[in-house]
């Protein structure tokens, strides 16, 4: 695995076997026909776990290769949240109405606040450092919508399916606790 630390192999593999595993579960159920975007978002990720650990991992093509497959899952992550809301709300021609609006609104919101943390980070001093940034900022904004809309659920108490409801407080932990991370990595001192 090109010189990778044995610990980070460790989790390579650990993440490869649950992508696998995920992406069989979701196949065998039909569940990918359900959630086209998901299942593409997780074959991204399986591709990336599965090509990286074979780049040299101190080499400048790592992190131009890490780069690009980043940003296609990244792409990938707002493509999952606009389906997470199409199926949720399939059915409710009432209420899609309202969240129509709402929506607008929530983007606002979750954009402005997203930006508002850069003022907090310090300065990028590489090309990575400029993707983190911009990285943190658009899982930021996700993250923020995904609660937004959380809340709008709540307050309008839609019937949901155990599959959807767990697909959406799953999405709300993960993107929270991704964007949490990157934040820290980009405020910390970097230790020469």
């Amino acid at each position: 695995m090109s010189g990778m630390p044995i610990d980070q192999q460790l989790l390579v593999g650990l993440q490869t076997g649950a992508l696998v595993g995920l992406i069989l579960r979701l196949w065998w159920n039909g569940l990918y026909r359900i959630y086209p975007c998901f299942f593409s978002y997780l074959l991204l990720a399986l591709l990336q776990t599965a090509i990286l650990p074979f780049v040299p991992y101190s080499s400048l093509a790592y992190g131009n290769w890490w780069m690009l497959s980043e940003g296609l899952i990244v792409c990938a992550y707002v493509l999952v949240i606009l389906e997470l809301y199409k199926v949720l709300l399939s059915g409710l021609p009432g209420i899609t109405t309202v969240v129509r609006r709402y929506i607008k609104w929530t983007l606002v919101v979750a954009i402005f606040g997203s930006l508002l943390l850069l003022g907090a980070e310090r300065a990028p001093l590489s090309m990575i450092g400029y993707f983190f940034t911009c990285e943190r900022a658009i899982v930021s904004s996700v993250t923020i919508f995904v609660l937004l809309m959380m809340l709008f659920l709540v307050y309008y108490p839609v019937p949901l399916n155990r599959n959807v409801l767990t697909y959406a407080l799953g999405y709300a932990g993960y993107f929270l606790t991704k964007a949490a991370a990157i934040f820290l990595r980009n405020v910390t001192p970097l230790v020469a």
